[in-house]
């Protein structure tokens, strides 16, 4: 399935989108894909995300007016938050070889009782590339590596939410995580109480 930006803004209306074991989401350049409240994003086959630095693919929340104008008709009447939507989640091998290149996370980490809460991209037991990436206005942690083998390079971790406890990015386990490039880590309201924290001793390591 591929998603085209002359088809955008995909909307996902309290729902959990899936991809499914074996299948692959393509999304191309320019495209906004908006969730409501209760709407996420579940990957078990593969996802292929490629944006551009002039057209990035957007993943926000339903009230976001900025990307692809006011959605739900209400003019000024309802904005979006931290944590509006529950995020994107990758969680078994079946998703590895997945990439996500010039990507705007938006409005993600949602609070609630399961797998990723609180996280607007949660990465186990994957093989994943992200770049180019920016992870703002979540509800808590922007970027969550448990067990997994990544590159991770030149993204920005910014304007999460403070109150949550945010981290721009969090990193389990992941031996054979590589965290290159320059990351940019700018959280809510100025105060930073982590920017990153890492628990896999020596195996994972920043170049």
């Amino acid at each position: 399935m591929t998603l085209t930006k002359n088809r955008s803004p995909y909307l996902v209306d309290n729902t959990t989108l899936s991809v499914m074991a074996g299948a692959t989401l393509t999304v191309e350049p320019g495209v906004v894909v908006k969730f409501y409240n209760d709407a996420g994003l579940y990957v078990l086959g593969k996802i292929i995300a490629k944006g551009t630095a002039a057209e990035p693919v957007v993943f926000t929340s339903f009230y976001d007016d900025q990307y692809c104008g006011d959605t739900n008709g209400d003019g000024t009447n309802s904005v979006a938050i931290p944590g509006h939507w529950p995020g994107v989640s990758l969680f078994n091998a079946g998703a590895s070889g997945s990439v996500f290149e010039n990507i705007i996370f938006r409005y993600a980490g949602k609070s609630y009782h399961g797998f990723g809460s609180g996280v607007s991209l949660n990465l186990e037991n994957v093989s994943v590339e992200i770049s180019g990436s920016v992870f703002e206005y979540g509800g808590g942690i922007g970027l969550r590596l448990n067990n997994v083998s990544a590159i991770i390079s030149n993204n920005v971790f910014r304007y999460n939410n403070l109150n949550r406890g945010a981290l721009g990015m969090d990193v389990i386990g992941s031996p054979g995580a590589v965290i290159t490039g320059k990351q940019v880590y700018r959280q809510y309201n100025g105060h930073v109480p982590y920017e990153f924290r890492r628990s896999c001793g020596f195996q994972c390591f920043r170049k």
